[in-house]
């Protein structure tokens, strides 16, 4: 049963965004789109969250997330980063409440990617947030180096004892954090267009979300990179009622999804049991 949690929200997300799409029913658009500039053109999904406070932790989508090794590492990070906010006088406690965007770039054969996104459009805010970063990552620990990438500059945090790095950098007023520096650069080199935003059909889905907490958005051209990661290719022989051997391909009927829309999304609220 595991990871049918995830595959059912998939499953919910499709046919909800499908209903508003075909019924044209549209909600006012009126939150900041700014932070989709920084979404990579090839994710074939993105989590928009209002703010850190809206991760509960125990939740059921969350923990299934973890199980299925999606994302665990950030959403730990992402709880780490809220309880240090809260305990730590010299850190903001309006960095709680920025709205941040958790996508997932490609890299290599449908490697996912997790690239986490947030405004830091101030040097106050850049500021706040490197020491957010040095407080998770102290030097005596970890090293950090830089390297120039075009007009930006690119740190990785590497463990003293080995290990997995993490990548990030601030550009055009925004703060890209990554396990691989490969999809930051794929952002920075497209902070010069518009990005999503110039995809009709993402800003018809884009209109039809609300400001809740969570927002979940999929980009149905580049599904299959996601479905790769959750479903197996392996096939297994069912028996129908007539004695019908008959093959069933999860990941191959689930390649149908791409061509069910062409972006969707879906407003969510989740508390620690409950969506």
């Amino acid at each position: 049963m595991k990871r049918n949690l995830i595959i059912v929200l998939f499953l919910v997300v499709a046919a909800t965004a499908g209903y508003y799409w075909f019924a044209g029913e549209n909600t006012p658009f009126s939150k900041d789109n700014a932070l989709y500039k920084a979404v990579p053109v090839s994710a074939p999904l993105f989590i928009e969250f209002n703010s850190m406070g809206a991760i509960p932790s125990g939740n059921l989508v969350i923990n299934e997330m973890q199980e299925a090794g999606i994302a665990n590492s950030w959403f730990e990070f992402l709880q780490k980063s809220d309880s240090l906010i809260q305990i730590t006088e010299d850190l903001p406690g309006n960095l709680r409440n920025n709205p941040f965007i958790l996508a997932f770039g490609i890299s290599g054969r449908n490697e996912l990617v997790p690239l986490i996104t947030t405004k830091a459009e101030s040097q106050n805010k850049q500021l706040a947030y490197e020491l957010l970063i040095q407080k998770l990552y102290p030097s005596g620990s970890f090293s950090y180096t830089e390297k120039e990438y075009g007009k930006h500059t690119i740190t990785e945090i590497a463990p003293a004892g080995g290990g997995e790095s993490l990548f990030y950098s601030f550009a055009n007023g925004f703060l890209l954090v990554s396990s691989k520096s490969i999809v930051i650069e794929q952002v920075l080199r497209q902070m010069s267009t518009q990005g999503i935003l110039k995809n009709p059909y993402f800003i018809e889905v884009s209109r039809t979300t609300a400001n809740t907490s969570i927002s979940i958005f999929l980009n149905h051209a580049w599904i299959n990179s996601f479905l790769a990661n959750i479903l197996t290719r392996s096939a297994t022989s069912l028996t129908d009622e007539f004695g019908a051997v008959r093959r069933n391909q999860p990941a191959v009927k689930a390649e149908k999804f791409r061509d069910f829309a062409s972006w969707s999304g879906l407003d969510l609220r989740l508390g620690n049991n409950q969506i």
